[in-house]
């Protein structure tokens, strides 16, 4: 069975008070119990010192047992507990509790065996007697005979004294219990609508609502971050959407355009409006071309975005591998017109060597795309922080700051017509990245419109 969130919370809130209270209750209990007894032990054994003290007074002041006085003093001994026997140094029978109010001796220990057995089901406390000798200037005139119910005990009093202890911590229980369960409610509540308005948002925004936006204010952090969490997705997924859709149509557009040139030649040919000469040959034959390139990049990008993307890493030297790439394209930027320099030192790596190889064909290739006649590309690599940095950097027209946080993303291209006559499809960037991301490293670019653009990479 599931729970919702409010639940959960005020049931914990309950269940955790109940294991504080029974805590503090048994502790309290226990120790209570402990300190209890010791106190009421020394009080016994106070109770008895002070009963010989009056007796061993009362001597010396007449020099004689006064019985009247001893009756006095047996009897509020009896009301607290103690019943004693007074005995001359010849050990004759000078006052006896017992003799003198039998009755209320035995209902007094009856009483106190019913207060203990009342607290303690298995006691084993009964009649026990403690002895002392009394003393007449030194000199031993008798002795005492203390009976009690031992080894303690408690009276009404005591038993009282424990009993509303008890009682006040379960009422503390009882109400700590209701303020937990009302502060639980209350503290979830706060917490799960927030959180109840955020699933709401959120559904609408799995079912396509991408619009969708969350302005939920709350003084927990964790929410304040969902809430901004669901609104990042939500963006990412809307601008994901909007890539997707210009993506469809940029497809379309780059396999509609040979295609159609394809068959209106064709079509020209068969109707005998054309002859087909080597010329027309070529002209289909570099539109299919185009179309084989797109599907090859299309082919690529499943490849690199997958999980399955594997890195078959060795060590290499890269300098040396983008000095081989430089070598392969400066023919290239010569009949363009263009320059390209490479400059830095031996920088070995644990790396694919394939795989990096087409990020600098990449970017190479990119920079010099849209470096204008007479522009300049360099290269340099470095060593950073202990990592191996690539900077390419170029003085072609550069990049708007509104393109540049999107230039990774799939089939975005900063200047679509521009793009088009190119031959590209906004893949090679998200290439790039790809490949970078799966070696643990970082690829930036910087721009400025009409300046140039700068790519580092850090691996």
């Amino acid at each position: 069975m599931k729970y919702s969130l409010k639940t959960k919370l005020s049931l914990s809130y309950v269940a955790i008070i109940l294991v504080c209270v029974s805590i503090v209750s048994i502790l309290a209990n226990i120790i209570l119990e402990r300190q209890f007894k010791d106190y009421v032990m020394k009080q016994q054994e106070h109770n008895e010192l002070e009963l010989l003290q009056l007796i061993e007074q009362r001597y010396n002041a007449t020099n004689d047992w006064d019985v009247r006085y001893l009756e006095d003093i047996g009897m509020n001994a009896l009301e607290n507990g103690m019943i004693i026997k007074i005995l001359n140094q010849n050990n004759n029978l000078v006052w006896d509790a017992e003799q003198h109010n039998d009755g209320m001796c035995q209902q007094m220990l009856d009483n106190m065996r019913v207060n203990m057995q009342s607290r303690y089901s298995k006691n084993e406390g009964g009649y026990a007697e403690n002895t002392y000798l009394i003393k007449a200037d030194s000199q031993i005139i008798g002795s005492i005979v203390i009976g009690y119910y031992g080894p303690y005990f408690y009276t009404d009093s005591d038993l009282n004294f424990i009993n509303t202890i008890n009682r006040l911590l379960i009422f503390t229980g009882l109400i700590s219990i209701i303020l937990a369960l009302f502060l639980g409610v209350f503290i979830s509540r706060q917490i799960s609508k927030p959180i109840s308005r955020v699933i709401h948002k959120a559904a609408g925004i799995a079912e396509g609502s991408y619009g969708e936006r969350i302005f939920e204010e709350s003084n927990t952090k964790e929410i304040n971050e969902l809430v901004q969490t669901v609104n990042n997705l939500a963006e990412t997924l809307k601008k994901q959407e909007s890539l997707s859709k210009q993506a469809s149509l940029d497809i379309a557009h780059e396999l509609r355009t040979p295609l159609t040139t394809v068959q209106g030649n064709l079509e020209a040919i068969l109707d005998g409006v054309m002859d087909l000469d080597t010329e027309r040959i070529n002209v289909m034959h570099q539109e299919i071309l185009r179309i084989n390139r797109l599907v090859d990049d299309l082919g690529k990008l499943s490849k690199y975005e997958s999980e399955a993307l594997k890195l078959n890493k060795t060590e290499f030297d890269v300098y040396e591998l983008i000095e081989q790439v430089v070598k392969s394209v400066e023919s290239d930027f010569i009949k363009e017109n263009k320059e390209i320099s490479f400059n830095g030192q031996s920088q070995v790596i644990l790396a694919d060597r394939d795989k990096i190889n087409q990020v600098m064909v990449n970017l190479i290739a990119n920079a010099k795309k849209f470096t204008s006649e007479d522009g300049k590309v360099e290269i340099s690599i470095s060593t950073k922080d202990d990592r191996t940095q690539i900077i390419i950097k170029d003085n072609g027209i550069g990049i708007s700051e509104k393109d540049l946080p999107m230039l990774f993303e799939r089939f975005y291209r900063a200047d679509k017509s521009r793009s088009r006559r190119s031959g590209g499809a906004g893949i090679g960037l998200t290439i790039v990245k790809t490949i970078i991301d799966a070696h643990g490293g970082d690829i930036k670019i910087s721009s400025n419109v009409g300046q140039g653009t700068i790519v580092t990479i850090i691996i």
